[in-house]
C-alpha cells in the first residue's frame, strides 16, 4: 500500500492496481463485519453483502478480482470498507447502494469502470472517502446525498461518462482536491451551497459545465486551478466578499464572457488566476489588493477599463499584458514601488502616463506596444531602472524625457520606434544607455548629459 499511496499523493492521478497472475480470491463466504455475512455465487457472478452496521475486518482489496455481474448490498448495512471493490474491472451493471448506508470509504469502487446507469449516494450518507469513485467512467449520471458533508480527493474525477446537472446539497461543507476534475461532459450551472468553506485544488478543473458558476458565501479562498480550463462557463463572476485569496491558475482559460466583481479584503491574486476569459467591462481592484502576481489578467482582451488599488505595491511580471480593450489614462497608485517586466504590454491605455513617487523599477517591455500612451509626466526621482523594451513602440509618445539622477541604466531598445519624441535629458548617475535604446525614433535631435557621458552604448 505504500507505493500505491506515493502516486496519490503527486498531482491529480493515481495508479492503476497492478494486473498479474496472483489473483486475490477468498473464497464463496464469510464475515464482513460484527453482524455482516456475503456470500458469492459462482456460476451467476452475483455477490451478496448481508446483515447490518459497518464492514470492517476486510483483507484489502476484499473483492477486488471477483467477477460481479450483480452486486447486492442489504438494508442495514452502513458503511462500504475501505478498497473493498478497488479496481474490480469485473463489476458490472447499475450499482444500488441502500438507504441505510451512511459512509462510503476510500478507494471502495476505484475504476471500476463497467459500473452502469446513474450513481445515487443514499441521504443518509455524510462522508464519500477519498478516490471512492475515481476513473468510474461508466455512470451516466449522479444524484448526492443530501445529508453529505463531505466529499473526499478526486472522489469523483474522470468520471468522464457523467452527464447533466451536478446538484451539491445545501449543508456540504468541503470539498477536496480534484473531487470532480475532468468530469468535461457535466453541464448547466454550478451552484456552490454557502456552507461550503473548502473547496481544493483543481476540484472542478476541466469540467464541462455551459452555465453560470455561483460561489459560496462562506469561502475565504479559491485554491489553484479550482475552476481552470472549464472553457464553457459563461456570464458574470462574483467573487464573494469573504475570499482574501485567489490562487495561482483558478480561472485560467475559462469561458466567462460577463463582468468580473471583486470584494473588499480581497488581498492576493495569484498567477494566471483570471488568464484567457472574456470578461467585459470596468476592472476594479479593491484597495485591500496588495499583491497581483504573474500573468494575472493576461490577455482579457475585452475588459474596458481599469482601476488599480491604493496600496499596491507590485504589479508583477504580465499582470496585464495584451489587455488590449483597457482604454483611458492608467492611474498608477501612489503605494507602486515595482512594475514588472511586461506588465502592460500590448494595453490599449490612452493619454498621460504619471508614475507615482516612490517607483523604483520599471521592468522590461512593461509599456511595450502601448500604442495610445500620448506623453510621461515625468520620471519619478526614486526610479533607479528603465530596463530593457520599456516603451517601445510607443508610437504616440511625444515630447522630450527626463531621465532621473538615480537612473544608473537604460535598457536595451527601451525607447524603441517611439518617433514623436523630440529630445531626452539623463541624470548624472547614469553609467550605459543599451543597444537600440532610442532606435527610429525619427525627431530626437537632441541629448543632453547632466553628469559624465558613458563611454560605451551596452549593458552595465
Amino acid at each position: 500500500m505504500g507505493a500505491v499511496m506515493l502516486l496519490g499523493l503527486s498531482g491529480c492521478s493515481f495508479g492503476n492496481k497492478n494486473n498479474n497472475d496472483n489473483v486475490r480470491y477468498y473464497g464463496t463466504e464469510g464475515a464482513a463485519g460484527e453482524n455482516i455475512t456475503w456470500s458469492y455465487d459462482k456460476s451467476k457472478k452475483t455477490l451478496t453483502i448481508s446483515g447490518s452496521g459497518e464492514m470492517e475486518g476486510l483483507e484489502q482489496f476484499m473483492w477486488s478480482d471477483y467477477a460481479i455481474d450483480k452486486l447486492v448490498i442489504s438494508e442495514g448495512i452502513t458503511s462500504i470498507a475501505d478498497h473493498a471493490f478497488y479496481s474490480n474491472y469485473d463489476l458490472k451493471g447499475e450499482l444500488t447502494l441502500p438507504q441505510s448506508l451512511e459512509r462510503i470509504g476510500e478507494f471502495a469502487f476505484y475504476g471500476c469502470e463497467n459500473l452502469t446507469g446513474e450513481l445515487i449516494i443514499p441521504d443518509k450518507v455524510e462522508t464519500v472517502g477519498d478516490y471512492a469513485f475515481t476513473r468510474c467512467s461508466g455512470f451516466s449520471g449522479i444524484k448526492l446525498s443530501k445529508a453529505l458533508k463531505t466529499i473526499g480527493t478526486e472522489c469523483f474525477k474522470e468520471m468522464s461518462g457523467l452527464t447533466g446537472s451536478l446538484v451539491l446539497p445545501d449543508g456540504l461543507e468541503t470539498i477536496n482536491r480534484c473531487a470532480f476534475h475532468e468530469c468535461e461532459n457535466l453541464t448547466g450551472d454550478l451552484v456552490i451551497p454557502d456552507s461550503v468553506t473548502f473547496i481544493g485544488d483543481y476540484t472542478f478543473a476541466e469540467c464541462g459545465f455551459d452555465g453560470t458558476l455561483t460561489l459560496s458565501k462562506g469561502l475565504t479562498e479559491i485554491e489553484p486551478s479550482t475552476f481552470s480550463s472549464c472553457e464553457s462557463l459563461k456570464g458574470d463572476l462574483v467573487i464573494p466578499d469573504g475570499v482574501k485569496t485567489i490562487g495561482a491558475q483558478a480561472f485560467v482559460r475559462t469561458g466567462f464572457d460577463g463582468t468580473l466583481t471583486l470584494p473588499e479584503g480581497l488581498e492576493t491574486i495569484g498567477t494566471y488566476s483570471f488568464s484567457g476569459p472574456d470578461f467585459t467591462g470596468d476592472l476594479v481592484l479593491p484597495d485591500s489588493v496588495t499583491l497581483i502576481d504573474e500573468s494575472a489578467f493576461q490577455s482579457c482582451k475585452n475588459f474596458t477599463s481599469l482601476k488599480l488599488s491604493e496600496g499596491l505595491q507590485y504589479i508583477c511580471r504580465s499582470a496585464f499584458s495584451n489587455c488590449k480593450g483597457m482604454t483611458g489614462e492608467l492611474k498608477l497608485p501612489s503605494s507602486l514601488i515595482v512594475i514588472g517586466d511586461n506588465a502592460f504590454m500590448g494595453a490599449g491605455f490612452t493619454g498621460e502616463l504619471v508614475f507615482p513617487d516612490g517607483l523604483e523599477s520599471i521592468g522590461s517591455g512593461s509599456f511595450s506596444g502601448c500604442e495610445g500612451i500620448t506623453s510621461i509626466q515625468g520620471f519619478p526621482e526614486t526610479l533607479m531602472h528603465i530596463r530593457d523594451y520599456a516603451f517601445n513602440g510607443c508610437t504616440s509618445l511625444t515630447g522630450d524625457l527626463t531621465i532621473p539622477d538615480r537612473v544608473t541604466s537604460v535598457g536595451e531598445d527601451a525607447f524603441r520606434n517611439c518617433p514623436q519624441l523630440t529630445g531626452v535629458t539623463f541624470g548624472k548617475e547614469l553609467c550605459s544607455i543599451g543597444e537600440g535604446a532610442f532606435y527610429d525614433c525619427g525627431l530626437l535631435t537632441e541629448a543632453v548629459f547632466t553628469g559624465d557621458i558613458p563611454d560605451y552604448w551596452g549593458p552595465e
